[in-house]
């Protein structure tokens, strides 16, 4: 937004097109810019891809030009019911590469509720680069909060317990290639 002569002028704004009530579309939000093409990733914890996988969860995934205009690229949808994908997101340039994180608090893989955290290619939507998630750590709810820059890659876990009860903790990851 900018203000022009005392007004506050939107320059963009993005919903998704597959929206629906309770998605909370915009939760979290990553946002890279590199060679004259933003890359944005919209984290919808909500969004319900079928009747069986309620707050499944997703993160879409957009590319703007130097005007704002929004291109839609794709959707990372959790796996499960109650998963919560794209409670958190993170986007950034590598070189020619860019990743976009985004945390899934509910994944059950490592114990119930221990979370994930899920690295994808933007510029190559169905790639696959890591999926992270705690060392048997149940209810951790790690991938709740998740930042990136470079190749550095923090995950917070909210309710971890090594501190105490849900004392929380932050993992920090590095990246070599496309693995953290």
């Amino acid at each position: 937004a900018a203000r022009t002569n005392g007004v506050t002028v939107v320059a963009a704004t993005i919903t998704a097109a597959d929206g629906q009530a309770g998605d909370r579309f915009g939760a979290s939000l990553g946002y890279d810019f590199t060679a004259s093409v933003g890359y944005l990733l919209v984290g919808a914890p909500g969004v319900d891809p079928s009747a069986a996988l309620t707050d499944a969860g997703a993160a879409y995934s957009y590319t703007l030009d130097g005007s704002y205009n929004a291109t839609f690229v794709t959707r990372f949808v959790g796996a499960t019911a109650g998963e919560n994908a794209g409670r958190s997101v993170g986007a950034l340039s590598i070189s020619s590469t860019l990743a976009g994180v985004y945390g899934v608090p509910g994944d059950d893989a490592a114990g119930t509720d221990a979370g994930a955290a899920r690295s994808r290619l933007l510029t190559a939507p169905g790639t696959v680069e890591s999926s992270l998630s705690p060392i048997n750590v149940a209810n951790a709810a790690f991938g709740r909060a998740v930042a990136i820059d470079g190749n550095t890659l923090a995950v917070g876990l909210p309710l971890d317990d090594d501190a105490g009860p849900n004392a929380g903790a932050v993992e920090i990851y590095t990246r070599t290639g496309t693995t953290w």
